[in-house]
């Protein structure tokens, strides 16, 4: 009896240990799979073709101004940013040749150019001639601002290829171009221009304005000596 027992309880036990070692066959297995995959990254970011530049760059709007008597717009030098009052100078010089605008006379009549273009890497836009402020930092001497209401001013524009050559700064040139200022006959100082003119991209194109600034002759011009203005204009731009 004693050892049928015995014999019983042993087969017991070793179905027991069989029983544990296949679940941890199954166990191991498992573990086995799970250490046998596979890992792989991938990863992107906005960048340029070339794949090492940034890939988010702002554009840019700049606007060059140029004041010299132009030849040619290959040939012009000096463009440069001006973007306060009273910016740069315009160079005027009179009709007939003779003269002077620091000794403005009734009648008389003076022309003075100014060229605008994008840069190299700006976008397009267009530009708004606003009408004539008094020049920051420049004293006047006009008593109820007659001087000021009796100058009269026009403006034409011509926009041409940057490498075209720039017409002289004359009357002639309002026989040609867009005016834009004073398309009626010279008006006052404050009258804006026609907006809107567009400007092209990559300094593409260049915008040769042409001032004329005059002084009627009058019973009420005849009595204004001795005054002095300073009449500055913006243009305003604006990128596309």
């Amino acid at each position: 009896m004693h050892t049928l027992k015995t014999t019983a309880d042993a087969r017991t036990r070793r179905r027991r240990i069989l029983a544990l070692l296949s679940g941890g066959i199954a166990l191991a297995v498992g573990g086995t799979m799970t250490l046998a995959s596979w890992n792989d990254i991938e990863w992107v970011f906005a960048g340029g073709a070339a794949g090492d530049d940034p890939g988010v760059v702002t554009s840019e709007f700049v606007v060059y101004q140029n004041t010299q008597s132009p030849a040619d717009g290959q040939g012009m030098t000096g463009w440069v940013e001006r973007p306060d009052n009273p910016g740069d100078s315009l160079q005027f010089a009179p009709l007939s040749g003779t003269g002077s605008l620091q000794a403005l006379t009734p009648g008389e009549t003076f022309y003075a150019p100014v060229a605008l273009k994008t840069s190299e890497d700006s976008i397009a836009g267009t530009v708004d001639l606003q009408g004539a402020v008094p020049a920051a930092g420049i004293a006047a001497v006009d008593a109820g601002g007659l001087l000021w209401d009796n100058l009269r001013v026009r403006v034409v524009l011509h926009d041409l290829d940057s490498s075209a050559a720039a017409p002289a700064c004359n009357a002639a040139a309002f026989s040609s171009g867009t005016v834009i200022v004073g398309a009626g006959g010279a008006t006052t100082l404050g009258t804006a221009g026609v907006p809107g003119q567009a400007l092209a991209a990559g300094g593409e194109r260049t915008h040769y304005y042409c001032f004329e600034l005059s002084l009627p002759d009058n019973a009420t011009t005849q009595t204004l000596q001795g005054r002095a203005v300073s009449p500055a204009w913006e243009f305003e731009s604006t990128s596309d």
